[in-house]
């Protein structure tokens, strides 16, 4: 599954934790959770998806911190975690990811 690029999972009433596995899938541009019931960290092996330019977690119940490692994801370009229980500051890696257009953290 290494070579899947868009994972649009969003309104499907998930719950349970992101796998850390998920890191694995190196070829995905697209990955949307939104709206569901997915809990836990944000796994920091998310910043391994090199090629990722657009992450949705947004409406979940997500708990932590921000994970750096998304600071590694130079093609990233949307990012949205609002309406979540995040803590904490936003990485200073994530702020100077210079292709992030459209990032959006608030409640």
């Amino acid at each position: 599954m290494k070579s899947l690029i868009i994972l649009e999972l969003s309104y499907n009433h998930l719950c349970g934790v992101i796998p850390s596995s998920l890191g694995n899938l190196i070829d995905l541009t697209y990955l949307n959770l939104g709206n569901n019931n997915i809990s836990g960290v944000i796994p920091p092996e998310i910043g391994e998806m090199k090629s990722l330019m657009s992450l949705a977690l947004s409406c979940n119940h997500f708990n932590g911190v921000i994970p750096s490692s998304i600071g590694y994801l130079t093609h990233l370009t949307s990012l949205t975690v609002q309406s979540n229980q995040i803590s904490g500051f936003i990485p200073t890696k994530i702020v100077d990811l210079e292709k992030l257009i459209l990032q959006s953290f608030l409640q």
